[in-house]
This record gives C-alpha cells, structure tokens and sequence, in this order.
C-alpha cells in the first residue's frame, strides 16, 4: 500500500457502512465521506509514526481534498471545495447530493477541532490531532 489515507479512507467506508444508517446522499452523505478522510488521515498518521499532512491522496500523484485549506484543490465541477456551511450545495443531485464536494466542510472542521485558528472571524484553540481523530473514532 502507497497511500495509506486513501486505503483508510476506503476501509472506513466499509466500517460506516456495517455500523451505522447513514443514507449516502446529501448532509448524511457528506458526513460518511468526511468520516473516512478523518480516519484515513489518522491511519496515514500511525502507520507513518506520527508523520501525516492534511490533504488526501498525496501519494497517489494527485491530492483531492486538503482539510486545512479546502479551495487550494480544485474540485471536479471547477469551483473551489467549501469550508463553511454557507457553501453546501446538493448540485440537484450530483454525486449523490455532493457527498464528496461538502465532505470539505466537516474537514476543516477537523483540523480546527485540531490545530486551533481562526476561521470567518472566530478563533478556536485546538486540542490536538490524537485527541481530535479520538473525538471522530468514538
């Protein structure tokens, strides 16, 4: 395995799956993605020994979503990944409501949970990665 995240990122697909009822689609979509970048990027981070980065798919050649600065990748419909709840949009439909564009939202609100930082005018103090994927985890 070349991209642990991705690989994460999949397997807990399969764990949402089994163990909840979320409906791929939409708000509840967007959760099941977030859920799985969040998980792949703590098992990047323990199979690496504590070395990770925020973004997705790095090792593939190609990143696809970076949780610390959502609009630094472009997305596939050509508009920058949201950050803010403001921005949800369901695309009538498209990708299954969105699930992969919206994930970003949750995403920042990880690495905020995290690293701390001020985002649309409000500052947060993080708590720290490992507290973070264990709030995410239970």
């Amino acid at each position: 395995v070349k991209a642990y995240d991705v690989a994460g990122h999949e397997f807990t697909h399969a764990v949402t799956s089994s163990e909840s009822n979320l409906e791929y689609y939409g708000e509840s979509g967007a959760i099941n993605e977030a859920l799985s970048d969040i998980m792949g990027t703590s098992i990047e981070k323990y199979v690496n020994n504590g070395s990770f980065n925020w973004t997705m798919g790095e090792q593939t050649g190609s990143v696809f979503r970076d949780m610390e600065n959502p609009a630094s990748v472009p997305s596939s419909l050509g508009v920058p990944y949201p950050d803010d709840y403001s921005e949800f949009n369901d695309f009538n439909g498209w990708d299954q409501g969105g699930v992969h564009f919206n994930s970003s939202i949750i995403n920042k609100v990880a690495y905020l949970i995290a690293k701390g930082g001020t985002h649309n005018g409000v500052t947060v103090k993080g708590i720290g990665e490992d507290k973070m994927f264990d709030i995410f985890y239970y």
